[in-house]
């Protein structure tokens, strides 16, 4: 693709799905392009070894539709972008607007960059991003979740390892926005990473849509190995256990300089709540 290209008023077609697909590739690069007014669209990249997606937009792509099964009618949301067995993978200064359905999912990939990048007034049956088995690190910086919305699922934002991996894993989210957003359960779920990172960012009036089931309205992990949350700030969120934070299962937990401020918890732990952790340091 070269720059300054349009993909604009695509309908599916050949079994309703308009399909991009790039595969065992050396250098992928879409830069400068717009997607819109898409219905049922993907793009997909797999087994190649580097993706960079940059200055790009998507909007108001309209990617979930019904479908029957066994004469029931269920919601379904297919995936903007989709990348599987690729060594590295950016995506920067794009801006993801009015996508229902999930904007993006990637699976064994080496190193992944999420940099300087918006996604507002998403709307998916399903996370709107799903992360997992990152092999080495993954980086999440600079960017704003605006006013995103789930149903059928737990969180707007999953990252998760699969437990059987030795390789070190690491997830670094870094000065983000988290404003408004809507879930199950949580705005952030994180599962079996070993090194997790949360630096300078604001959580602020997230909550969820099911408050029985609900645990940690800004950042949910559970079997993280080492946390870390730094000069953040947690205000406004809402859930069951922990209205700004829960945590399950990790060895050392350490938050530093953070606020939490107006966090409300239906059970326990307005701000924080915390359950088979081995070691935890608090200083605020």
């Amino acid at each position: 693709w070269k720059s300054n290209n349009k993909v604009v008023n695509h309908v599916g077609r050949n079994s309703g799905i308009n399909k991009f697909i790039v595969t065992h590739s050396k250098n992928v690069v879409v830069y400068k392009c717009s997607f819109v007014n898409f219905t049922k669209g993907q793009l997909t990249i797999t087994f190649s070894n580097i993706i960079h997606f940059w200055s790009n937009f998507f909007g108001n792509i309209k990617n979930d539709y019904k479908k029957i099964n066994s004469g029931k009618a269920k919601k379904i949301s297919m995936t903007l972008l989709k990348f599987y067995e690729v060594k590295t993978a950016s995506i920067s200064h794009s801006h993801f607007r009015y996508i229902y359905g999930q904007v993006l999912w990637v699976r064994n990939t080496n190193i992944l960059l999420i940099l300087n990048n918006s996604f507002s007034s998403c709307f998916s049956f399903g996370p709107a991003l799903f992360i997992s088995s990152i092999n080495i690190s993954a980086v999440i910086e600079r960017s704003l979740f605006f006013e995103c919305e789930v149903k059928d699922s737990r969180s707007v934002f999953v990252v998760m390892s699969e437990f059987e991996y030795k390789i070190e894993r690491k997830l670094t989210i870094n000065n983000c926005l988290f404003i408004n957003n809507r879930a199950e359960k949580d705005t952030i779920s994180i599962f079996g990473v070993r090194n997790v990172s949360i630096l300078n960012c604001k959580f602020y009036d997230n909550g969820v849509i099911d408050r029985k089931r609900s645990g940690g309205g800004g950042v949910h992990t559970q079997n993280v190995t080492l946390l870390f949350l730094r000069n953040s700030s947690f205000v406004k969120n809402l859930a069951e256990l922990g209205g700004a934070v829960n945590l399950l299962g990790s060895e050392k937990v350490s938050v530093m300089f953070c606020i939490f401020r107006d966090n409300k918890a239906k059970l326990s732990g307005g701000a924080f709540y915390g359950k088979e952790l081995v070691e935890i340091s608090f200083y605020c």
